[in-house]
């Protein structure tokens, strides 16, 4: 708003410094929320990093349904987080996530730790067959 569009306003319309001020900074926090949400977040990994140094046939583990577990677990917590955006996922030999193309931001950390909670939780994972607590390497950790 000019200063003349501003000097023909009454008083009752005129905003007081403060409401300028509060405004002001609400609308920053509202910019500065829209550019942390991240609008595409790639995940690339490798089986060695999912399933460690065992074979999953040999630990009777289901490899494909444990990879979309996984996948699926990711999914569901960034779009809690995240609504809207984009997740791919891609298997490698690099073990890395990427935020809108970058890797070392304040929100690709956050996203490491999201990575982190759903490998560490274990739920993705599933066994060909019923395991009973002796032969369930998880059950032992």
């Amino acid at each position: 708003m000019t200063r003349e569009q501003l000097d023909h306003l009454t008083v009752a319309e005129q905003m007081t410094a403060g409401e300028v001020v509060t405004m002001a900074v609400e609308r920053f926090y509202q910019e500065r929320k829209h550019a942390m949400i991240p609008q595409h977040i790639k995940v690339e990994y490798s089986d060695d990093s999912l399933f460690g140094h065992v074979d999953p046939d040999d630990e009777g583990i289901d490899a494909s349904t444990s990879r979309a577990q996984f996948e699926e677990a990711l999914v569901n917590l960034f779009y809690d987080e995240f609504p809207w955006c984009e997740v791919e996922f891609s298997r490698g030999i690099n073990d890395r996530h990427v935020v809108d193309g970058h890797e070392d931001t304040e929100i690709a950390a956050t996203v490491g730790q999201m990575i982190e909670k759903v490998w560490s939780s274990w739920d993705w994972l599933e066994y060909t067959e019923e395991l009973d607590e002796e032969t369930d390497p998880i059950a032992v950790l």
